[in-house]
């Protein structure tokens, strides 16, 4: 299965919490398992574009205050190339209403 989760903090970011690491934790079990996931997250001062954390794809773009519009801005290009079969959402506001996956929002 192919699993874009879209939360803006990563589990490296200097600002990373508990959502962050249970993000991790839950997804890095799921990679064992043989699957594909894919996390969209915000760039932050020595960051890299993108970044493989226990076999999860970082991809990182935008800022604290633009990382929503830039979700918004490339998601279908995203969609489209990555094959995804399901998006995890984690409250990032980016809306998602008319991608052609399955969508789960964690609150």
């Amino acid at each position: 299965m192919q699993i874009l989760i879209i939360n803006w903090r990563d589990v490296k970011n200097p600002l990373a919490g508990g959502a962050e690491v249970y993000l991790q934790e839950v997804f890095r079990r799921i990679v064992s398992r043989g699957h594909a996931v894919t996390q969209l997250a915000v760039r932050f001062p020595g960051s890299s574009e993108t970044e493989a954390i226990d076999g999860i794809q970082v991809i990182r773009f935008g800022g604290a205050q633009t990382f929503n519009f830039a979700v918004w801005r490339r998601l279908n290009g995203i969609l489209k190339h990555g094959n995804y079969d399901i998006v995890v959402l984690r409250q990032t506001g980016a809306g998602v209403d008319d991608a052609p996956v399955p969508q789960v929002n964690l609150h």
